[in-house]
């Protein structure tokens, strides 16, 4: 387990911005924010490509920009700086059509199998708990019973370059709302071919996709499709 904080913000664009151009406008607005305990930014732009997972349909942002920090309170320090609201966000309000969402709480690395390539793939999953779990329950049937099944399938373990989970911890970020989630977790293939294995087997359309409902709410969790791109590494 990490003792590592995430705070992924949801991002929707303006609808005067193509969805092509506004990863560029993003990043043209200015260079990274470093902050004391910021382990890693990563910027995640919405891809079109088929999400696979078969009870989470596709999520309605641009980008997810994911924080992970050391500790809670580095994160809290961060997003009420002036260098994050002032000069981060400040120049790129205008590109969003709405404030960003967030999600954060503390992370649990569950896989960690080898480093990430140009080729590897990431699917970001936002669920939904299943009416009448508790956030513990929850949690605790996603990083041990749903990723140890993910786990025993034929194969995945050599495919599988990265999964982690995390889940909200209720912590309220100002200036931001919270996202309609009760976590986000990052499932990474070391190749588009790896990730169409593993969906298409019959471990995944036997055990996984039947087991999904027995913890989130298909009507409400959704997933992601992404190109991630590294904004600082701490």
């Amino acid at each position: 387990m990490s003792d590592r904080y995430k705070v992924a913000l949801f991002l929707t664009r303006s609808d005067a911005i193509s969805p092509n151009e506004f990863p560029d406008r993003w990043f043209a607005a200015g260079s990274g924010v470093m902050g004391n305990g910021l382990v890693s930014h990563i910027h995640n732009s919405a891809c079109a490509v088929d999400n696979p997972i078969e009870n989470a349909p596709p999520a309605p942002y641009d980008t997810v920009d994911e924080y992970e920090f050391e500790r809670a309170g580095d994160a809290a320090a961060f997003f009420a700086s002036t260098a994050f609201t002032a000069d981060w966000l400040g120049p790129r309000r205008s590109l969003l059509a709405e404030p960003p969402q967030v999600v954060s709480g503390p992370v649990r690395q569950i896989w960690n199998g080898k480093p990430a390539t140009p080729d590897s793939v990431k699917i970001l999953t936002l669920p939904v708990r299943r009416a009448g779990m508790t956030m513990a329950e929850f949690f605790e049937y996603w990083t041990v019973h749903h990723a140890g099944l993910a786990l025993a399938g034929q194969g995945t373990r050599e495919r599988l370059v990265n999964l982690a989970s995390c889940a909200t911890d209720g912590r309220v970020i100002d200036g931001f709302a919270a996202a309609p989630f009760d976590g986000i977790g990052n499932i990474v293939f070391d190749s588009a071919a790896s990730l169409a294995a593993e969906f298409a087997s019959d471990h995944y359309r036997l055990n996984m996709a039947p087991d999904e409902p027995r913890f989130t709410d298909p009507a409400k969790s959704r997933a992601m499709m992404v190109n991630a791109r590294t904004v600082a590494i701490g």
